[in-house]
């Protein structure tokens, strides 16, 4: 029998006739998703719940989190089960332009099953309930950084602040890799790149051009990204902070997405257990 394992009432102030619950997407390279022609926008790690009410003021909003999947509730006019990857495990509440609002759900890492009831027709006051149980556990998403690329370039390269790299020559192709230097040719309008660090491999991402893992030694962990023109390779003085992390040897995925934004996501080499 399913066990409720944490639960919370909140008031949530919907705005444009929506609100959000789930992590915040726009963290992880994403837009929120939107209810469009439906009552329920879906995306990666949130939902978007449309509301009946044109200017509610407040409306009664139910957390809850199981060890599997609960019974269903009595009489919601509307339901839906969605699945939400949900790196870091903690739950806000987008309330659009009256910002976001913390909760107390604070879960561990991973692929859950979330599902949102509502009462919206033929009640007093529209009142919603999202349930949440935990399908596997994932990888944790630990933080993030990223830079827009500037116009005239045709490459950039991301490089530990330690390893002494002073010049990066063009590369035969879009992608060439060296212990502590990523570098990416490009041919498109100047690309957004954003760093993920997990304390594990995540989980893939759907649809977005995929090239083979790769690794990293990382002397200092302190990366810079360097705007590169056509025909130069000169890094000195050039490069600005892109993010840090622990010094080490990580593994690399990198994933293309439309429009042209281009996420690496590093996670610690695994220690063969003896």
């Amino acid at each position: 029998m399913a066990r409720l394992l944490a639960a919370q009432d909140l008031e949530v102030h919907p705005d444009y006739r929506m609100f959000g619950i789930g992590e915040n997407a726009t963290g992880f390279g994403e837009t929120p998703p939107v209810p469009g022609a439906g009552w329920l926008g879906v995306g990666r790690a949130s939902v978007t719940v449309g509301v009946m009410e044109d200017n509610p003021r407040e409306l009664p909003l139910r957390l809850e989190h199981w060890d599997s999947e609960p019974p269903m509730p009595e009489g919601p006019d509307t339901q839906h089960t969605v699945c939400l990857q949900l790196p870091t495990g903690k739950i806000t509440i987008d309330q659009v332009t009256y910002g976001g609002q913390d909760t107390d759900l604070d879960l561990v890492p991973g692929l859950y099953a979330a599902r949102i009831s509502g009462w919206r027709g033929n009640v007093l006051r529209e009142r919603y309930l999202a349930q949440f149980w935990l399908l596997s556990p994932t990888a944790r998403f630990l933080r993030t950084g990223g830079r827009q690329i500037g116009e005239g370039c045709d490459r950039f390269a991301i490089l530990d602040r330690a390893a002494g790299i002073r010049e990066v020559p063009p590369s035969g192709g879009r992608l060439a890799v060296d212990e502590a230097l990523i570098q990416v040719r490009y041919d498109q309008d100047p690309p957004l790149v954003l760093l993920e660090l997990w304390d594990g491999p995540p989980l893939e991402l759907g649809e977005a051009r995929v090239h083979e893992p790769f690794r990293l030694r990382l002397p200092s962990g302190h990366l810079d990204i360097t705007q590169l023109r056509p025909g130069t390779s000169e890094v000195q003085g050039g490069a600005v902070p892109l993010a840090r992390v622990p010094r080490g040897d990580y593994d690399v995925s990198l994933t293309v997405h439309t429009p042209n934004k281009y996420l690496f996501r590093l996670w610690p080499v695994s220690t063969p257990s003896t």
